[in-house]
């Protein structure tokens, strides 16, 4: 299973899991504030060209408030 964080809703075709914050691709600025912690992400599948898309999902990084920080 492989894992891909981005910061734009393009999607590749890359078989794997990817994680969007939940700002992204909306009228907000910037991601949602969880009790001072940004940890909110879209996830989506890609099999074979196919994307499903799962909802949210929510990511605490041990150490960090912000979670899209711990991706590089």
């Amino acid at each position: 299973m492989k894992l891909y964080y981005s910061e734009t809703l393009s999607i590749e075709s890359n078989d794997g899991y990817y994680l969007i914050q939940d700002h992204i691709g909306t009228f907000y600025t910037k991601a949602w504030d969880d009790y001072d912690y940004t940890i909110k992400f879209k996830l989506y599948y890609v099999e074979s060209g196919k994307i499903q898309n799962f909802g949210f999902l929510r990511v605490l990084v041990n150490g960090l408030d912000d979670t899209s920080k711990y991706f590089p």
